[in-house]
């Protein structure tokens, strides 16, 4: 009834109450408590549980008790809430840690396969600058991992002028459609000699 009813109920006599509380009358006269004081927890007004007080006399409780139970039962909430709200933020935090460690071994074998590949592979964005490239296409075009970190390769300074239109029609048949057909070309080496190349290229994001 206190959970139904969101308040508090104080009953002098259970066992003598029959009629407004048939189930609870019968349990009285069975487990032998009288007087019974019953408060919801109530979070947002939806009841979660109730404290529940049961005397073996009659001998109903005082109005200064009444809101003693009330005001433990308005911290029990806020305190099953806090318990509640630190649980749910443990299983994000635990979840986002699980995603995480997922990504990151994802992205080792991605790295892995791309270092061990014999194929020059490498990660440019429509700027023409190029982010990220394998042993491979370093060795290939003469350059190392310094040159790559600070930032001297870019298509720009790889691509003879001869080819470079036909990339830009390539690059924006990129953009509308997100990959090409293997094509041929050639780049600069970082000696300034030249390389014959053939280069498929995928849009994995959208810069």
């Amino acid at each position: 009834r206190a959970a139904c009813d969101r308040r508090t109920i104080h009953v002098h006599d259970l066992a003598a109450e029959e009629g407004e509380y048939p189930v609870g009358s019968s349990n009285a006269k069975r487990e032998g408590h009288r007087t019974t004081l019953a408060t919801p927890l109530l979070r947002q007004g939806t009841p979660i549980g109730i404290i529940l007080a049961r005397r073996m006399e009659i001998r109903p409780f005082s109005d200064k008790q009444i809101a003693l139970l009330e005001t433990f039962a308005d911290e029990a909430v806020i305190a099953i809430e806090n318990v509640r709200l630190f649980e749910a933020e443990k299983q994000r935090t635990l979840a986002l840690a699980h995603a995480n460690r997922d990504l990151a071994e994802r992205e080792a074998r991605i790295r892995r396969l791309v270092d061990a590949n014999i194929i020059g592979i490498f990660i440019w964005d429509f700027d023409g600058r190029i982010l990220e490239a394998n042993e491979a296409f370093l060795n290939m075009l003469g350059y190392d991992h310094e040159d790559l970190v600070t930032g001297c390769i870019s298509w720009m300074n790889l691509t003879p002028p001869e080819w470079r239109d036909r990339d830009a029609r390539l690059i924006q048949k990129q953009r509308i459609t997100g990959s090409l057909p293997p094509f041929e070309k050639e780049y600069f080496r970082k000696d300034g000699s030249r390389v014959a190349v053939l280069i498929g290229v995928a849009t994995f994001e959208e810069g």
